[in-house]
């Protein structure tokens, strides 16, 4: 469930609800979720996400259907294991979300495949990204200046300071 969580960025209750007959396709490589209001998506899957897939069915014929708090002590046990922090399922949906951004993945694109209701929604959870991202493109981007020199400068007159009335 965690490589899954973490190459589509679905939310626990959409991964819970898979169907793997109905849902899955295969083909496209993306599966179709009912998130937050019943709101349903086509989710693209990452291959990591596509081979969790695979390996669970092919495990236990069936995919996650756990009860929620389960899957949440599951996920805390296997963090234990490994002594790293406690990890919520959305924790996995945020990473997907921050690799997606750090990747040169497209906010619009992104707010798409996490079922927000709008590109603010993800600007808001994502902005502290956004404002990093600016500045490394910035330090990418290297506009042409022409350099200072006496042919291409026009001096401006000074303003003088108006008398009062």
């Amino acid at each position: 469930m965690v490589r899954f969580a973490l190459g589509t960025g679905c939310r626990l209750d959409e991964i819970r609800g898979l169907d793997s007959r109905r849902d899955v396709d295969w083909t496209r490589g993306t599966v179709h979720v009912t998130g937050k209001f019943r709101k349903e998506r086509d989710v693209p899957m990452q291959p990591d996400a596509r081979a969790a897939l695979e390996e669970q069915l092919d495990d236990e014929g069936r995919l996650w259907t756990q009860n929620p708090q389960r899957l949440r002590e599951v996920l805390g046990e296997g963090c234990a294991r490994v002594r790293i922090p406690t990890l919520s399922p959305h924790a996995l949906r945020h990473t997907f979300g921050t690799r997606w951004l750090q990747t040169g993945g497209d906010i619009y694109k992104l707010s798409k495949i996490l079922g927000h209701s709008s590109v603010g929604v993800t600007e808001a959870h994502y902005a502290h990204l956004l404002k990093d991202d600016l500045v490394a493109a910035s330090q990418q981007v290297r506009i042409p200046v022409a350099p200072r020199g006496e042919g291409n400068v026009v001096r401006m007159p000074r303003r003088r300071a108006s008398a009062a009335p």
